[in-house]
Parts: structure tokens; sequence; C-alpha cells
């Protein structure tokens, strides 16, 4: 799932990630993306569910800065 590769990336970020990645915003990040598609398989993410996704963190008052990060 979509949840799981989140989860193994985040794992495995200390081992790639440079003293200047900031990892707490790209953890903050990850954390929205899992919450809207966790339980769906990769392959089966669409183009719309992205744009649903956009809608609904713009809905929430996010910029379309803070949701491409």
């Amino acid at each position: 799932t979509v949840g799981a590769i989140i989860d193994a990336w985040i794992a495995d970020m200390p081992l790639r990630a440079s003293p200047k990645t900031p990892s707490a915003g790209i953890g903050h990040a990850a954390a929205n993306v899992k919450a809207y598609f966790a339980a769906i398989a990769p392959a089966a993410v669409t183009p719309a569910d992205c744009r649903a996704y956009t809608l609904a963190r713009r809905a929430a008052g996010r910029s379309d800065g803070t949701i491409r990060k």
C-alpha cells in the first residue's frame, strides 16, 4: 500500500539524508499523503485521486506551495 511505502521511506531516511535535509518537513508532508492514500495500492492511484487530494488539502486551507512540497 501507499502507507507501507511511506513508512519504509521514512524509516530509511536517516540512512540517506544529509545534515541539511529538512527531514521534519518531509515527514510532515509524507504524513499528509499517507493519511489520504494509506490503504490504496500504488498502482491504483490515478490522476483523479491526486487531483482530489489537492482539492481536499485546499479545502483544509493549505496553499498549493504547501501541498506540492
